[in-house]
């Protein structure tokens, strides 16, 4: 088997050429011999497959031997002792492949703890249901029954195995139950008790008054609505027309559907041609007489209503607020200013004054006095004016509400054929005292059961509807107590034999599997101590012998012991301390000397350990920081216990190289020495 590095190619990073994967960049060749060699892809060896092969022919552990035993390199030199001291355990049960014992060890803690729980977890289910087991099952007669559904609502206890937790539950379902046979013995009272709190809703709503109104108003003209609608539009259209004339705000007057309703076409149709002349002269009057004109109107307005003693009785100028001390007074001055205006007033603003003053006395003496006695006599029409109180969607619909509430109730209304205001009054009050009197008293007995058995939350819970119940029978509910009390029975006696089933697993997991995994992990655990204790008994010795020989210059003058961290029951660290020292030496010795004790381990471990198949050792520049006393006894130490293994030593240092060359010759060893640079200049 050959090893091949091809060499140094260019790679994208560092990292394809890290030393570190020395592994990954080396070919492998499997050759018949060294005499002809030929490195062809036949004899390539992939890596998958070299790791195979190791392990058939050098075991599973041949690479962690090799670092432990052969090989003492120099990168690194003090990772052991760097590590943790349970970590240096590790790496000795790594090279004495206890591992799996290690962690079956841990795997039967584990299971330990697990039963642990287990056995916890099966006590709390047993509290948990002793707790909920009915304490007085004896007294619930749990006589056989057959299933019938008693509900068309799905409830979860109303099925063929209901589960009943506890006896609270079961005492809540047959409360539940016996409300519901009060609510079916009581069935007319609780009719009655419907219809007395829809009858007081509707007699205590805000708004009865007005629907009733609107209702007897639609029933009395309901033949005639389209007219009252019609009659309705034309007193509004009156009333607006009244409001411009009282403001004599003749222009804006609708004068041709005002003549239409007071039969006086021609008239308003000339008034209309008037009011055109008007705005054509009034777009040509300036702005400021147009003003002069607004308070000449406005003056006149107020000398029409001055018999209004509110207004000019005080004989106070509305305008400027002056006192004139009597009205007469004022009235004068106001009608001596309005003479004053009209002065000032040219030729067109004449022509207006003229023309609004004509269409004035033409529109008061032949058309309004027709429309004042059209309006009086719609007025004097009371379901007119309680119609017009009412938008008509909204009167419609009012009358629909009350309509459908009689209808449903079987309520017949017989209204008095007047119609006045007295006449409305009384239907309304005729209508609210007969449903009134339809209210009837139930007994107290009744209103008592409804409080203790909440019948408002079984008739929701229970019932789509109040038909609902005419279709059970109190048969039907004694028998469905008599069947959930034989259910509940049954589920009770079932949580008896579950508690028992629950002991005894959890007694036998108490009594059986943990007494036994106990003792196993007892036997098992002495057995890792045992085999552990007999590693560290085989080093001790040798290496605190070698340690010592190497350790001359320490001012303690002795070797170095192998110690248990904790010195517990099992052996989970290693520590390394002088005889006279609790401290771990990685903490009180220099760099050099604790190079100096890995030496004196990898070559203790070496001596007891090593297959005597493969007697070699290689060594990586073992003098890096040491002294040269240590130097001196370290190449001593490796002359005299270990003269008959070969010996690879790498080294920069010339004068070490010199020295090994010379004990051993002085001592007839064999011994070469080569350079590496040398033999590659030659070859080169």
């Amino acid at each position: 088997m050959v090893k091949k590095i091809e060499g140094h190619e260019e790679a994208n990073s560092s990292t394809e050429n890290n030393p570190k994967k020395i592994k990954e960049v080396t070919k492998t060749y499997l050759i018949t011999d060294f005499e002809d060699v030929e490195y062809t892809d036949d004899n390539l060896i992939d890596l998958k497959e070299l790791e195979e092969m190791q392990k058939k022919f050098f075991g599973d552990t041949s690479q962690t031997l090799y670092t432990l035993l052969y090989y003492i390199q120099q990168e690194d030199r003090l990772d052991y002792f760097k590590n943790n001291e349970s970590g240096r355990m590790g790496s000795i049960n790594s090279l004495f492949q206890i591992e799996d014992e290690k962690q079956k060890l841990v795997n039967i803690r584990q299971a330990r703890k697990r039963v642990g729980e287990l056995t916890d977890y099966l006590e709390k289910q047993i509290k948990e249901i002793e707790s909920s087991l009915c304490k007085d099952l004896e007294n619930i007669p749990g006589a056989q029954a057959k299933y019938k559904k008693l509900f068309k609502k799905d409830i979860v206890w109303d099925v063929e195995n209901p589960v009943i937790s506890t006896k609270e539950s079961l005492d809540q379902i047959l409360h539940i139950l016996n409300g519901i046979r009060e609510i079916v013995l009581n069935r007319e009272n609780l009719e009655n008790d419907f219809k007395n709190i829809k009858y007081n809703n509707f007699l205590n709503d805000a708004m009865l008054e007005t629907r009733l109104k609107a209702y007897i108003i639609v029933e009395k003209i309901q033949a005639d609505i389209e007219k009252y609608i019609e009659k309705k539009q034309k007193l509004l259209f009156l009333k607006d027309e009244a409001k411009k004339v009282k403001k004599l705000d003749f222009i804006n007057i609708e004068y041709r559907q005002l003549g239409g309703y007071v039969n006086k076409p021609e008239v308003c149709e000339n008034l209309v041609q008037k009011v055109l002349e008007y705005r054509q002269i009034e777009k040509n009057i300036h702005e400021t007489q147009q003003s002069i004109n607004e308070l000449i109107r406005m003056r006149e307005q107020l000398i029409k209503i001055s018999d209004d003693e509110t207004i000019l009785g005080e004989g106070i100028c509305p305008y400027c607020g002056y006192d004139w001390k009597e009205k007469e007074q004022l009235s004068k001055n106001i009608e001596k200013t309005t003479e004053d205006v009209n002065s000032l007033l040219g030729t067109a603003g004449k022509q207006m004054k003229d023309t609004i003053d004509e269409i004035r006395e033409i529109f008061m003496k032949n058309v309004w006095s027709n429309a004042e006695l059209l309006i009086s006599e719609l007025e004097k029409d009371v379901l007119l004016s309680s119609f017009m109180e009412f938008e008509e969607s909204d009167i419609i619909e009012k009358h629909k509400y009350i309509e459908q509430f009689l209808k449903n109730n079987a309520f017949e209304i017989n209204m008095s054929k007047e119609n006045s205001v007295d006449s409305i009054e009384k239907d309304i009050q005729q209508i609210q005292d007969i449903i009134k009197e339809t209210i009837c008293i139930l007994p107290e007995e009744y209103y008592q059961k409804k409080t203790q058995y909440q019948f408002d939350t079984i008739l929701t819970d229970y019932f789509f509807s109040i038909g609902d119940i005419a279709e059970l029978k109190e048969t039907d509910i004694s028998e469905k107590a008599i069947f959930l009390k034989y259910k509940f029975a049954l589920q009770e006696r079932e949580k008896t034999k579950q508690v028992e089933r629950l002991k005894r697993q959890k007694e036998c997991l108490e009594k059986e599997v943990s007494k036994k995994l106990n003792q196993y992990m007892k036997d098992w655990k002495a057995s890792i101590d045992k085999y552990q204790g007999n590693i560290i008994s085989q080093i001790e010795i040798p290496f605190y012998i070698y340690s010592a020989r190497i350790l001359q210059s320490y001012q303690g003058g002795q070797g170095i012991l192998i110690r248990d961290k904790d010195g517990k029951e099992e052996l989970n660290s290693i520590r390394f301390t002088t005889p006279n020292e609790e401290h771990d030496v990685l903490y009180t010795m220099s760099s050099g000397q604790l190079s100096g004790i890995l030496l004196a381990f990898s070559l203790a471990l070496h001596k007891i350990f090593v297959n005597e198949g493969l007697n070699i050792m290689l060594i990586d520049d073992p003098v890096q920081c040491m002294d040269d006393l240590n130097i001196v006894s370290f190449v001593e130490l490796m002359r005299t216990e270990f003269p008959d293994i070969q010996l690879l030593i790498s080294t920069h240092e010339n004068s070490f190289a010199g020295y090994i060359l010379y004990k051993y010759k002085k001592y007839s060893l064999p011994a070469k020495r080569c350079n590496l640079k040398e033999i590659s200049m030659s070859q080169n």
